[in-house]
Parts: structure tokens; C-alpha cells; sequence
């Protein structure tokens, strides 16, 4: 699985709190810490999700369990508001 963030969507950040704008619909989206260092992840490159995983694994010393759990969510609730595109 790949992951990108999908067209028109623009990332800021401010230490841990980011957002996430929808220049089309003009819409904004709050993203919370660990969001931040999985977009950060992303846009540096990493777009695997194992990649990620790992990173997130790394990062904040949890169990790939546990990582791969809030991965799946964070995911999920993007794909719903089409802020990013995935590729299986």
C-alpha cells in the first residue's frame, strides 16, 4: 500500500499541530501529533505503509501493534474525507 496526499490539498504545521486544507472546498481539517509525523513521514518520502509503520514504531517506542492500529485509523479517516490517495 502506497499513500499521498491527493491534489489541491495543502499540509501546515506548527510544532505538533497540524492542518490539513482543502483548497477546493476550502475546507480544514485539524490533525493531532502522531498525524503530524505521519504526514511529515509521507511527504519526506516514505510512502509505504511498513515504511511508516516502522517510523511510527521507532519514533514514539510503541509495539508495530499498536502503530499499525493508529496507521489503519488515521488512514481511514483521511480516505473518508479524500484528502489522500492509496494505492494497494
Amino acid at each position: 500500500m502506497k499513500v499521498k496526499l491527493s491534489e489541491n490539498i495543502m499540509f501546515e504545521h506548527i510544532k505538533e499541530e497540524g492542518f490539513l486544507f482543502n483548497e477546493k472546498t476550502e475546507k480544514i481539517f485539524e490533525i493531532n501529533g502522531t498525524g503530524v509525523f505521519i504526514l511529515k513521514t509521507i511527504i519526506s518520502g516514505l510512502q509505504e505503509k511498513n515504511e511508516i509503520i516502522n517510523a511510527i514504531t521507532e519514533e514514539y517506542e510503541v509495539e508495530k501493534k499498536i502503530a499499525e492500529e493508529g496507521f489503519n485509523n488515521f488512514i481511514k479517516n483521511l480516505k473518508e474525507f479524500n484528502l489522500i490517495i492509496v494505492q494497494e
